[in-house]
This record gives C-alpha cells, sequence and structure tokens, in this order.
C-alpha cells in the first residue's frame, strides 16, 4: 500500500503486508513514517515491509547531482506538504516547500526543467558537499530503523544498486 499521510500510514501498518512510503529523506520524517505505521499495525510491526520512496543522487559535480534530482523532489516535497503534519518537518524546510508550492506549476509536473523546481533549497533537497563516507552514513541512518530494501540511483548509473 502506498502511503506519506499519519491516517493512510496507521491503515497500511493495520491491513497492509507491506507499505511504499514517501515523506522525504530527513531521517525524523522516516521516524515519522515508521512510528505511524507502528502505531495502527495492532500486530508485531516487523511483519509489515517497509519501504521508503526517495530519490538520491550522487555524484561529483554538484551542480550536475541537483539536477537529476530537483524534478523528482519537487513532486515529492509537494506529497510531504500535503501529507505529513507540519509539526514533524522543520520549520525552515517547510516554508521553503511552501514557497515552491506556491508557484508549483502542474502542467510541468515531475520535470527538473520546470521554473519553480528552481525555487527548491538545498534544506528541501538535502544537498550536501559532503564526500562518499558521510553520504553512505546519511543513507545508512535512513535505512537503520529496519526498511526492507533500501535502493540509491545515482545520477551516473543508468541501474539502480543496492546500499
Amino acid at each position: 500500500m502506498a502511503s506519506s499521510g499519519p491516517r493512510s500510514l496507521r491503515l497500511a501498518g493495520r491491513v497492509a503486508d507491506g507499505v511504499l512510503f514517501q515523506v522525504g529523506a530527513d531521517p525524523a520524517l522516516v521516524r515519522y513514517a515508521l512510528r505511524s505505521i507502528a502505531a495502527g499495525a495492532g500486530r508485531d510491526p516487523g511483519s509489515v515491509t517497509r519501504y521508503v520512496r526517495l530519490a538520491c543522487s550522487v555524484g561529483a559535480d554538484r551542480e550536475r547531482v541537483r539536477e537529476a534530482a530537483k524534478g523528482y523532489a519537487a513532486v515529492a516535497a509537494g506529497t510531504v506538504f500535503a501529507n505529513v503534519p507540519r509539526e514533524h518537518v522543520p520549520p525552515d524546510v517547510w516554508e521553503d516547500i511552501r514557497q515552491m508550492k506556491e508557484r508549483y506549476d502542474y502542467y510541468e509536473h515531475g520535470s527538473a526543467a520546470a521554473p519553480h523546481t528552481d525555487l527548491l533549497t538545498d534544506r528541501a533537497l538535502r544537498c550536501s558537499d559532503v564526500g562518499r563516507e558521510k553520504i553512505r552514513a546519511s543513507l545508512g541512518e535512513l535505512a537503520a530503523p529496519a526498511l526492507a530494501v533500501f535502493r540509491d540511483r545515482s545520477a551516473c548509473s543508468p541501474s539502480p544498486v543496492a546500499f
């Protein structure tokens, strides 16, 4: 079952064999989703297979990496804005996403070339020049809460690779 909001995450925990959720790449937001799934489970939350959906672009050229991720990231940011309770989203990120959503053009939904994607800040994209080991540590923090599958799709690679 695909889910992002608190009620549907709880429902997924109660009735689904698995849940695919999209709440962004911030580990606190992933923990929010996992807590919501567990709250609805009424059973061993480990019996629900959990998948996080997110864009991850890694490469030596920061601007290329940012460009590769921003079309999908704009869609995902809109999902977070519409579904995740505000108290779970850092205030500065909430404001960044709100400003992007005000100018979002659904005619260009998902396009990295859409003008509204230029409004995505590094805070909303979680962009940084952190180096390979720090990226692995950050992704590991996302995968640590017992997610069933974690995939990384590199901007430089045509196919996903297991983390």
